[in-house]
C-alpha cells in the first residue's frame, strides 16, 4: 500500500492526468457512500465546497481540459505554457509549477500567479462537481424510490 502511494505521488508529479483522475474518483466514491445522506439540503453544498477546495490544492498542474479556461482567458496575450521545475536542496526535493503566457518569439509575456491558478481550479471543480452531484442526487432518489416500491410489492 505504501509503495502504491509513493508511486502515485511520483507519477502524479509528472503526469498531468493522475491527480485530476484521483480526485474525481475520490469524489465519486464519497458521493456513492454518502448517497442517502447528501443532497442539496443536507450537506451537499458543504461537501461540494470542501472537495472543490481540496481538489484545487492538490491538482495545481491540472490537465489539458482543466487548463483550457486559463488558455481562453489569456488567449489574446500569447500561448499558455506550464513549466515544471524540480529542485533538490539539502536532500529534499521540491517541485514548482510556473504558469506562463509566451509570445511568438518565446519570451514570457505574463507569469500567472499560483493563487490565480488555484482560484481557477476551485471554480472548475465547483462547477464540474455541482453538475455531477445534480445528476447523482436525483438518480439516487429514483433508485431509493424503486427499491422501496419493490420491497412493498414483495410483502
Amino acid at each position: 500500500m505504501a509503495a502504491g502511494l509513493i508511486y502515485l505521488m511520483i507519477e502524479g508529479t509528472f503526469n498531468q492526468w493522475v491527480w485530476s483522475g484521483v480526485i474525481f474518483l475520490i469524489f465519486i466514491i464519497l458521493v456513492w457512500f454518502l448517497k442517502w445522506r447528501v443532497d442539496w439540503k443536507h450537506g451537499g453544498i458543504l461537501f461540494l465546497v470542501f472537495t472543490s477546495f481540496i481538489g484545487s490544492m492538490l491538482d495545481l498542474r491540472g490537465n489539458p481540459i482543466y487548463n483550457e479556461p486559463i488558455k481562453l482567458f489569456y488567449q489574446n496575450q500569447g500561448k499558455f505554457e506550464i513549466v515544471t521545475q524540480v529542485s533538490t536542496i539539502n536532500g529534499s526535493t521540491g517541485i514548482d509549477y510556473h504558469f506562463n503566457i509566451i509570445n511568438q518569439s518565446g519570451g514570457v509575456v505574463k507569469h500567472i500567479p499560483i493563487i490565480e491558478v488555484i482560484i481557477f481550479r476551485f471554480f472548475e471543480y465547483l462547477i464540474l462537481y455541482s453538475i455531477i452531484l445534480s445528476i447523482m442526487i436525483p438518480t439516487f432518489r429514483l433508485i431509493k424510490r424503486l427499491t422501496n416500491q419493490n420491497s412493498k410489492l414483495d410483502l
